[in-house]
């Protein structure tokens, strides 16, 4: 195996490490009644959960990663009760 080839192997089980994550969470996206934080820095939703969890007032989380490159920032917005919940393979939400 090459050097360039251990490099590519090691990208992809990286970038797959990712999606297995981001998998583990409904594919959704909230409405919310009150916005408490919007973060545009993160990769993945687990990031965007944690967020959530150290904000006052944060209940519920909507994730949309960037649409083509994976490894770019998506949003995060931190949420204070839930108005709407509709699914979509676009982004991810939850509530704590």
């Amino acid at each position: 195996m090459t050097i360039r080839t251990a490099l590519l192997a090691l990208g992809f089980a990286g970038a797959l490490g990712t999606l297995a994550s981001a998998a583990e969470f409904e594919q959704c996206s909230i409405t919310p009644v009150d916005q408490v934080g919007f973060i545009d820095t993160f990769t993945a939703p687990e990031d965007c959960v944690e967020a959530c969890k150290s904000t006052e007032g944060c209940d519920s989380w909507s994730f949309r990663p960037h649409s083509f490159d994976k490894s770019a920032p998506g949003q995060c917005k931190l949420i204070k009760g839930v108005f709407a919940k509709e699914a979509t393979p676009k982004s991810f939400c939850g509530q704590l």
